[in-house]
C-alpha cells in the first residue's frame, strides 16, 4: 500500500566517476524489491539496491537507505529499523481487510520463526 508522495529509485539518475579510469561510483547492482503486505507511508523515499521484506511498514518521511527485514517498521532519518514480529496491519477497518492481514502473516510466519531461532542463538552464544 503506497500513501501520496512516496518515492522509490532504482538509481541516482547521474553517474558519478572516478577519474582517470571513468568507473561509475555509484551504479545499481540490484532492483528495488517491495515485498507482499508492505505499507509505505507518505513522503517515504525507498532507495537503490535494496529490499523491503513482507508484512513491513515504511513510516512517514522515511528515508530507506538499507534493506528492511520482514515484519519490521522503519523510521526517520536516518533510518531506525525495529521488529513488528507478532503483530500485523490491515489496510482498513473491515473483515476483508483483517482477513488480508493474517493471510500474508500466516504466509510468512515460518520466516518469523526462523527470526526468533537466529536471535536466540546469538544471544545465547554471548
Amino acid at each position: 500500500m503506497f500513501a501520496a508522495d512516496v518515492l522509490v529509485r532504482s538509481s541516482d539518475a547521474h553517474p558519478i566517476l572516478e577519474y582517470p579510469s571513468l568507473r561509475h561510483l555509484n551504479e545499481s547492482t540490484k532492483s528495488v524489491v517491495i515485498e507482499e503486505h508492505v505499507w509505505i507511508a507518505a513522503r517515504a523515499s525507498i532507495l537503490k539496491n535494496l529490499t523491503v521484506g513482507a508484512n513491513s511498514i515504511v513510516a512517514f518521511s522515511t528515508v530507506v537507505t538499507k534493506d528492511i527485514p520482514k515484519y519490521s517498521v522503519a523510521k526517520g532519518n536516518p533510518m531506525f529499523v525495529s521488529s513488528f514480529e507478532g503483530r500485523l496491519w490491515q489496510r482498513a477497518f473491515t473483515q476483508k481487510s483483517e482477513s488480508m492481514a493474517l493471510k500474508y502473516y500466516k504466509k510468512y510466519e515460518h520466516v518469523a520463526d526462523n527470526l526468533r531461532s537466529n536471535q536466540s542463538n546469538k544471544m545465547g552464544k554471548l
